[in-house]
Formats: structure tokens, C-alpha cells, sequence
């Protein structure tokens, strides 16, 4: 998942689990519900993620996240 343009991000499993879900489109409250975890937790996460990733809206994440995913499998 790239940061900027030729840098990785490293998203520890559990986020890599979330980021997932992030870009299917789910809500925090979605997120914990699919993960069993509480909302606030689900939340942190996605934070974490966003600040890794430096993007300023889910949405953003999302539409990333999901590029990364197609260029990996292409690789």
C-alpha cells in the first residue's frame, strides 16, 4: 500500500484486515460487527490506517486501497 508514490506502508495484519473492509465500503460499526470488536476499537484502526496512509477521508483510503490491491495482483 503505497504512502507516496514509491514508499510502502506497513499496516499490521489486524489493519490490513480492516483496510479490507474499508475499501468493500463498511462502516466502523459494520467493521466491528464483521470483526467482533467494539466500535471504538474499529475506529482507532481506521484511524491508524488513515494516518499511515496519510489520506485525509475514508474515501480516499478506499479508492487506494483497492488500486494497491489490483497493481499487487498484477505484480
Amino acid at each position: 500500500m503505497s504512502q507516496q508514490q514509491g514508499e510502502t506502508v506497513r499496516l499490521t495484519k489486524r489493519e490490513r484486515q480492516i483496510a479490507e473492509l474499508i475499501a468493500r465500503g463498511l462502516s466502523n460499526k459494520q467493521i466491528a460487527s464483521t470483526l467482533k470488536i467494539a466500535t471504538v476499537t474499529a475506529k482507532t484502526h481506521v484511524r491508524n490506517i488513515m494516518e499511515k496512509m496519510q489520506c485525509h477521508s475514508r474515501q480516499v483510503c478506499a479508492v487506494t486501497l483497492v488500486h494497491e490491491s489490483y497493481r499487487a495482483k498484477d505484480d
